[in-house]
């Protein structure tokens, strides 16, 4: 993450408050939108991204390229549409591609956040290097059954490891250091991994963990799936006082605010709730009164600034990828 001035915020504040008056509903819209990023070479399946691109109907783009090709999108997103405003490059984190790391269950093994945050650390830094900038992880799933292909890709049974090192491994995707710096990173809970025990605390254990993760090290961004909605539902919160769920818990991107706008839209939530989403069917449900206009506008508050805090705004283009 990009290190901030002490009137970062207030300067934030005002920036995307000035953007956000001058944007169309479909580019609000469209920031909402993230696209798969097209092979390398294929002129014809990316002409259509780069149409709806020069419209502004496109946030980001989802998946893995090479980095020239990620710079020439991000160049046009910002040199050739209306507002230029940059795109999110976003993909799941792998385990590293110089050196691969160990996975979850094998990192929890060692009880140590910090080898954990280091781990975490390079994975960031080769995204970054390759023109990420935002990795949608990392997903916290905790098991005790050993039976389950997911196993490894668990944090094992213990929440407040779990929270520990999801806390760790957050410090570690957003880290700041004088060889370059990190991206954004985003909490997840949503994956069908979770592992429901006959234990009627799940559900506390999971605020809790999520509560203690935002308050130690907070992402960028969550994704809190099934989580969010029973809160939401119930109104409960987490260790007493921390509301988890809703646009005013929580300043980063929220991806819960883009599936209940998805489907206000008429659209269901696909295995991503971050993937996908169609401008023009929010677009109408704006106009007939489905999306609020505050509704909207939250959600895409929440992206610019994310994309402020990065300093892709002020980025020089030859250093994106």
């Amino acid at each position: 993450m990009v290190r901030h001035p002490p009137d970062h915020a207030a300067e934030r504040e005002r920036f995307v408050e000035d953007l956000l008056a001058i944007m169309s509903v479909a580019e609000k819209a469209g920031q909402l939108v993230l696209l798969p990023i097209p092979e390398a070479g294929g002129d014809s399946e990316g002409a259509p991204l780069r149409a709806e691109m020069l419209q502004g109907r496109v946030g980001g783009l989802l998946g893995s390229g090479a980095a020239d090709q990620l710079a020439a999108l991000q160049r046009l997103a910002v040199e050739e549409t209306r507002l230029g405003i940059p795109l999110l490059m976003a993909n799941v984190p792998g385990r590293g591609t110089s050196v691969t790391m160990p996975a979850p269950l094998a990192l929890a093994a060692t009880w140590s956040p910090h080898i954990v945050e280091s781990a975490a650390q390079i994975v960031a830094g080769e995204a970054r290097a390759h023109g990420m900038n935002w990795l949608v992880g990392p997903q916290v799933v905790l098991t005790s059954d050993t039976e389950t292909e997911e196993l490894a890709e668990s944090w094992g049974t213990s929440v407040h490891l779990a929270r520990a090192l999801a806390a760790a491994t957050v410090r570690g995707l957003q880290f700041e250091g004088q060889d370059g710096d990190g991206v954004l990173a985003c909490l997840r809970t949503d994956a069908p991994g979770w592992i429901e025990r006959r234990d009627p605390d799940i559900l506390t254990d999971k605020l809790r963990l999520v509560a203690g993760v935002l308050r130690e090290s907070p992402p960028a961004s969550i994704a809190l799936g099934l989580l969010a909605q029973t809160v939401h539902d119930r109104g409960e919160t987490a260790d007493g006082d921390l509301p988890i769920g809703g646009p005013a818990s929580f300043d980063g991107i929220d991806l819960a605010e883009w599936v209940a706008i998805g489907r206000a839209a008429g659209q269901e939530a696909g295995e991503t709730p971050y993937q996908m989403l169609a401008v023009d069917s929010i677009v109408k449900a704006v106009g007939d009164g489905r999306v609020g206009m505050r509704q909207l506008d939250d959600a895409v508050r929440k992206v610019l600034g994310a994309k402020y805090d990065l300093g892709l705004f002020r980025a020089d283009l030859r250093d994106i990828a």
